[in-house]
């Protein structure tokens, strides 16, 4: 039983880890990164692409929960219809 870690002796091992910070490195900058520099029409080629893609996520995204409700509604229904059938049975 000796050899056994009591909890008190492993908290003070993972409040040493918990408390040496992590190393953040700086975020490099676009031309550090990609190794070139980026034309202003391309800039913003890419910036109407970022966000045309937004909003079909934001569309996707909308017809996901209404399928989703949907379903819920559904399955709500049955249920009710079924608890129903046996009351009256």
């Amino acid at each position: 039983m000796s050899n056994k870690k009591t909890r008190q002796d492993i908290e003070p091992e993972n409040q040493e880890s918990l408390e040496t910070p992590a190393e953040i490195p700086a975020e490099p900058s676009l031309e550090a990164e990609a190794g070139q520099t980026v034309s202003l029409e391309e800039f913003e080629a890419l910036k109407k692409q970022l966000e045309e893609n937004q909003a079909q996520a934001a569309e996707y995204k909308d017809g996901w929960q209404r399928a989703v409700a949907d379903f819920q509604n559904y399955r709500k229904r049955v249920e009710r219809e079924n608890s129903g059938v046996y009351q009256n049975a």
